[in-house]
């Protein structure tokens, strides 16, 4: 589950200076060519009659049209904005129709409701069509860019810290199927979002279905009651809170997912009870922790808005060895920042495997360092992708801190003495290569 992100050269067009595009869809040549495409053209295309306007929404997974007449200028507007707004979405494209023909023959052969209209068309894995419509004759209040945010919406797609939120605001139970990311498993994974497509279909304005790499939400799993580290696993994330976990010993089919959300539908589920850990308050612990304030959900919120700091929020799971080490070279930041007296920055810790964070927050791989800047409290939020190591990630924080920090060299990890050590260090590693470069000269 790769991250790729587009990033036009400096020489690119004034409209693409300045902007990164988030990439979601299959990471295959054809796939990234026609995203690709898809950004160097308009934001719309226009279609003139019937057969265009078949023939668009037959060749995109989601389309997008509008049948408007030439009066109707603040649609239009709405439309072209929303448009512009949602073309790096890789599966969204746009079409406008301002032919009153083509409307008539859409509306006769059931393809549109009225005119004027918005549609919205999904061409379904199993074959079929799901289509929407927003009427706009009178006078919708309804967010144009938002509906078909939430409207197109794949019908089963991998879950992101991006798409999170747009999910959770269509207000259905979420179906999340986890997968193990590892290339060996790739068949396995592969056959498990097939089934899962088959009963997403069953479901369709009941539920929402996801699927979940192990390596970017596997430490989720515990959260939802589930066991770590067997693949494939499927659970549900309600808007009341309640956890329910299909029994991990069932085989994940079609047949036994449509039995387990039948179940659910019908109130014949009971939640499943998540052991929490008791968080430790005892002050041996928390002076450990120095300057760094270990939140939960009640608090994480006020902490982040904060507006005279730059907040750092680390996201982990207690008992993970390996988050651990990482903890160790954090808190150790902690303190480098507290002797220089730095004190614009605020630093947090969250333990995602005791307390469940903010949708909003992304924990797509953990351990994570999130920071919120004084100035900018609306996600999403900054979030540092380098080495787990004390010296990458001081560097960091200048760069995107919003209140000036100056460190006095590019070791703000070292004091004073072990920064003389360390450049004595380097004086002689640099002296050992001169001498090893004029013997090999002489050699010559």
């Amino acid at each position: 589950s790769s991250n790729v992100v587009f990033k036009p050269l400096t020489h690119a067009r004034q409209s693409f200076r300045g902007k990164c595009f988030h990439y979601h869809g299959k990471q295959t040549a054809p796939e990234l060519s026609a995203f690709v495409a898809k950004q160097l053209k308009p934001p719309f295309e226009t279609g003139n009659s019937f057969d265009s306007v078949k023939s668009f929404m037959n060749a995109h997974d989601v389309s997008v049209v509008a049948f408007l007449s030439e009066s109707d200028e603040d649609d239009f507007e709405d439309f072209k904005d929303s448009a512009k707004m949602l073309q790096a979405r890789h599966n969204v494209f746009f079409m406008a129709v301002q032919s009153k023909k083509a409307a008539e023959a859409a509306v006769q052969a059931e393809w549109a409701e009225r005119f004027p209209c918005i549609v919205l068309s999904r061409n379904l894995p199993s074959g079929g069509v799901k289509r929407s419509y927003l009427s706009l004759a009178e006078g919708s209040e309804t967010s144009l860019s938002k509906w078909i945010s939430s409207k197109s919406l794949l019908l089963v797609d991998e879950l992101t810290g991006e798409n999170f939120k747009m999910y959770e605001d269509l207000r259905l139970p979420m179906g999340i199927m986890f997968l193990n990311s590892s290339s060996e498993a790739s068949d396995a994974s592969a056959k498990a979002i097939a089934e899962l497509e088959l009963t997403a279909a069953h479901f369709l304005d009941k539920m929402v279905f996801v699927w979940a790499s192990s390596e970017s939400f596997g430490s989720r799993m515990v959260t939802l009651g589930l066991k770590p580290n067997i693949f494939p696993s499927f659970a549900l994330n309600t808007m009341d809170g309640h956890r329910y976990a299909l029994d991990q010993d069932v085989s994940v089919t079609q047949f036994s997912l449509r039995k387990f959300c039948d179940s659910f539908l019908k109130g014949q589920l009971e939640p499943v009870e998540i052991q929490r850990k008791k968080r430790r308050l005892s002050k041996p612990k928390t002076a450990q922790y120095g300057s760094i304030v270990e939140l939960e959900a009640e608090t994480l919120e006020t902490f982040i808005q904060n507006t005279r700091k730059d907040v750092v929020v680390m996201f982990y799971v207690s008992g993970s060895s390996e988050h651990e080490i990482f903890i160790k070279h954090w808190r150790k930041a902690a303190d480098r920042l507290e002797v220089m007296n730095i004190s614009s920055v605020m630093m947090g810790q969250f333990d995602v495997g005791t307390h469940t964070p903010p949708n909003y927050i992304s924990t797509d791989k953990l351990p994570s360092i999130m920071m919120a800047p004084a100035n900018d409290k609306v996600p999403p939020f900054r979030y540092y992708h380098g080495k787990g190591k004390v010296r990458p990630f001081m560097n960091w924080l200048p760069e995107v801190a919003s209140i000036p920090i100056h460190f006095e060299n590019d070791t703000p990890d070292l004091d004073a003495e072990m920064r003389k050590a360390y450049e004595e260090q380097m004086a002689e590693r640099e002296q050992r290569l001169k001498e090893k470069q004029k013997n090999a000269k002489n050699e010559l």
